[in-house]
């Protein structure tokens, strides 16, 4: 999702959906202007963040965030989330960067898109669907 491999105003609509939770939150801004540049005009572009409330909830969160950078010394951002993942053929830490403050983020995606139908109650997950502006 860092580096598009397509021609500028070559799709009508992109979807990302479970995907952007894995932009570091320094990349976001970035992501969002490069699908704008993919997107025609009047393009759509659906997409839906984890929010701390979708994944986890903000005792854990910051408890998880605190154990990261404090205790083990890593150099996570806040909004990052490494949680260990264990399913049937894959165990591993797993990585997410949740959005804290939905708000926040709307102002990077109102700089190049017009919200056609948002939808996030608290603790869910938020959707959006965009029109290039």
């Amino acid at each position: 999702m860092l580096l598009l491999p397509f021609r500028n105003c070559c799709f009508d609509g992109v979807w990302c959906s479970q995907a952007f939770e894995y932009v570091p939150p320094e990349c976001r801004g970035w992501v969002l202007e490069s699908v704008a540049g993919i997107l025609r005009s009047k393009g759509l572009f659906f997409v839906n963040v984890a929010t701390i409330g979708s994944e986890c909830g903000w005792p854990r969160y910051i408890a998880n965030y605190l154990y990261w950078r404090v205790i083990r010394g890593r150099p996570v951002k806040f909004g990052e989330y490494i949680y260990w993942l264990e399913l049937k053929h894959y165990k591993d830490w797993h990585y997410h960067s949740l959005v804290p403050f939905p708000r926040r983020l709307e102002k990077f995606i109102h700089r190049y898109f017009k919200p056609l139908a948002e939808h996030g109650e608290k603790g869910e997950y938020a959707a959006y669907l965009l029109e290039k502006s």
